[in-house]
């Protein structure tokens, strides 16, 4: 698609097996970025992957990963490359739209002042070692449990969102509109209800003898839909704490 409309193509790999493919697919070059960059694509420095991917293809190939200056670009010319490419270099000139704060405290660390953790967010970032990132790097995965479930329940008072669509990634409808929402508040079955098996069988009753009966769904407007039903003490504990924060 790319390629019919004359855009040059150009994806970033770690491995050569990667550039080999990228090349089969009509890639016009590829940026190799060694473990010394991002931290995206791999930890083996550029020095030892340049030299591979150099050998498996015959695109133009760009170093990337730990340059900044003439001497880099010398060496990796020496290579064979075809050019580099450079990130926070760039981040750090006056045309960057980069608060002149976050330029100072990149310019005031070294060399062992960076880490890289997959800790954030669960994919791999070279990132400052600020107090946040050593905190995180220090903690077991039992430890930040708490200190996640705080952000997630503050984000989700502050989004209006409900679990389910925390869940699932879904944006908050406005209440009466989106495909699912009813002018009540309540939610519309979904198309397939019907085959979520025994639990939504019993929940599609439930609601269908409410409407029959003319009774009004008392559950908070976000976990209106929840699978559960009967009185609130069989409700899950979970779903009764979040219950209580959303009413």
């Amino acid at each position: 698609m790319l390629k019919e409309h004359d855009v040059v193509v150009m994806p970033s790999i770690g491995a050569a097996k990667h550039a080999k493919k990228v090349a089969a697919w009509g890639a016009d070059a590829v940026m190799v970025q060694g473990g010394e960059g991002g931290g995206h694509t791999g930890p083996i420095p550029t020095t030892l992957l340049l030299p591979t991917v150099l050998d498996a293809v015959d695109i133009p190939v760009i170093a990337a990963g730990g340059f900044y200056d003439g001497r880099g670009l010398a060496a990796a010319l020496s290579y064979g490359a075809a050019g580099v490419g450079m990130g926070t270099r760039f981040l750090l000139t006056q045309d960057s739209a980069v608060p002149d704060a976050v330029k100072r405290l990149y310019l005031e660390r070294g060399l062992t002042d960076t880490v890289v953790t997959a800790k954030v967010d669960g994919m791999p970032h070279r990132m400052l070692r600020t107090e946040l990132v050593e905190s995180l790097e220090e903690t077991s995965a039992v430890r930040r449990l708490g200190p996640t479930a705080r952000r997630t329940l503050e984000f989700k008072r502050s989004s209006g969102m409900s679990w389910s669509q925390l869940a699932q990634g879904r944006p908050r409808h406005e209440e009466g509109a989106g495909p699912h929402s009813r002018p009540d508040g309540a939610r519309r079955e979904h198309p397939d209800d019907a085959a979520r098996g025994a639990r939504g069988g019993r929940h599609l009753r439930r609601r269908a003898r409410q409407r029959a009966g003319g009774r009004r769904d008392r559950r908070p407007a976000d976990l209106r839909g929840a699978w559960w039903s009967g009185s609130s003490s069989r409700r899950p504990t979970s779903l009764r704490r979040a219950a209580s924060y959303v009413r």
